[in-house]
């Protein structure tokens, strides 16, 4: 989160909102507001209790209310402050915790315009913390960075997560050199660029939700790799505020110059072998591209689908690898007016042939990934209301496969990054952001790298995997 802010701006909101130069409480919850990037999938900025407690320095117990600092804060500070009750509700899959939100958070059109100004600033120098006024200094700067990622990496630490030798091969690359550097460069080269893609984003919490995660890069350009909060699976995730956080086509932008690179429909190739699927194997074999095929099913045009129906597309595809329900299946066609793609032959062909390896799932109880770990059912309880379904564990040996396929990068890389002037800068479940240093090695390098992932595939059976690339 955005912790410095221009003399100006914190002058301002201190003469316009007195009590929070006494109140430090309403100090810690106003920045929250102004720069927080948690947010839900609607992009509302998410205020759970335990985000409230640390605001006030409380200890959280069945005594606790949060919604009495909430209520004070109203009164005292923003009067059309509004937030929703959390809530748990029930649908098809089990039960939805659905935390607190920000609803209204009371800004008026003057204070907007300056939270807007303060976000695009992109100056390097004349900021001050605002909790405190103190000046920001590069010194201070490092102690805040070291103090925020030892933070996460303790609470990374209280998971008691024990990597994988995948896992932690992964961890170490980006652990033995710094890339901020690199980053904060090419943030400040592309500021315009990426902030002038933000400024056309149409949902007003989705700009400002982008402006904040980027003004929090700017503060801290670290990335810190770590495993889901359950572990369930073996993907791993940003743990902080990142340049991955930021939209496809913003991070992009700022990543110009660099290349990205991934598995080719990954997890459609996978599934495909999984079920031994004649007709997805047949197109796999034809080279024939997967969305271009869908779009000529609804639109009988063989031609690259528009960058929305393509995204909608995707969130078919990963869902009928990744265990999603043929009702909420039916639905997402439904609402975006493709209903032929579930009469298609080949979507048919993959729903029933993974009907039939769940019902054998179903049986067995488990699952086991590509490093033979064991995945069981779980039956719903009090304390785990959604279980473990078929479709869960389906999807941890999928995401298993893809991390082995695609760690052959980082063998590659811990062997060649050097002699190919390359290092990798990203990494996204089945893709990574390269940075290369000598244009003359790098044709060489791709070439092996997309040798390197073809072999490792083949090795465990999915020869049809490919890796492709492209220049940002």
């Amino acid at each position: 989160m955005k912790k410095i802010v221009s003399s100006n701006f914190r002058k301002y909101i201190l003469e316009r909102y007195p009590i929070l130069c006494e109140n430090i409480s309403y100090r810690r919850f106003f920045q929250y507001l102004l720069f927080s990037s948690y947010c839900d999938d609607n992009n509302l900025l998410l205020i759970p209790t335990k985000i409230i407690a640390r605001m006030e320095y409380a200890k959280i117990n069945h005594h606790y209310n949060p919604i009495d600092f909430l209520e004070s804060f109203k009164k005292d500070v923003l009067l059309n402050f509004e937030w929703s009750n959390k809530e748990i509700i029930s649908d098809f899959y089990g039960l939805i915790f659905k935390p607190r939100v920000v609803i209204n958070n009371g800004f008026d059109d003057e204070l907007n315009k300056k939270i807007q100004e303060e976000l695009l600033n992109v100056k390097k120098k004349g900021f001050v913390y605002f909790l405190s006024g103190e000046e920001y200094t590069e010194r201070r700067k490092r102690e805040v960075k070291e103090k925020e990622t030892l933070e996460i990496i303790n609470k990374i630490k209280e998971q008691n997560h024990m990597y994988n030798k995948t896992q932690q091969k992964i961890i170490n690359y980006f652990d033995s050199f710094n890339a901020d550097k690199a980053i904060t460069t090419k943030l400040y080269d592309n500021w315009d660029k990426a902030t002038g893609l933000i400024l056309e984003i149409n949902n007003e919490n989705s700009k400002l939700n982008q402006l904040r995660l980027l003004q929090s890069i700017k503060e801290n350009p670290s990335i810190i790799y770590g495993p889901s909060v359950n572990s369930r699976t073996c993907r791993l995730f940003h743990k902080n505020d990142c340049v991955i956080g930021l939209k496809s086509e913003i991070r992009k932008a700022i990543c110009s110059g660099w290349t990205e690179v991934d598995l080719k429909s990954s997890q459609f190739v996978i599934l495909s072998e999984i079920l031994d699927a004649p007709l997805a194997k047949s197109l796999l074999l034809s080279e024939v591209d997967l969305w271009k095929y869908l779009n000529n099913v609804i639109a009988d045009k063989y031609e690259t689908p528009s960058k929305e129906l393509k995204g909608v597309l995707k969130s078919i595809i990963y869902g009928i690898c990744f265990g999603e329900g043929k009702r909420k299946l039916k639905k997402i066609c439904q609402e975006n007016n493709i209903n032929a793609i579930l009469e298609c032959e080949l979507i048919k062909e993959l729903l029933n042939k993974r009907t039939m390896w769940f019902n054998k799932i179903k049986e067995e109880g488990y699952v086991l990934d590509v490093w033979g770990n064991k995945h069981s059912l779980e039956d719903k309880t009090i304390e785990n209301p959604n279980g473990r379904w078929e479709g869960a564990v389906a999807a941890s040996k999928i995401q298993s496969i893809e991390m082995e396929i695609i760690s052959a990068l980082f063998d590659y890389a811990k062997d060649n990054d050097k002699r190919m002037r390359f290092k990798i800068m990203l990494f996204q479940h089945d893709g990574c952001t390269i940075a290369f240093q000598d244009k003359q090695k790098k044709e060489l390098a791709l070439k092996e790298m997309k040798q390197v992932v073809v072999d490792k595939a083949t090795r465990f059976g999915y020869s049809k995997m490919k890796l492709e690339h492209k220049d940002l």
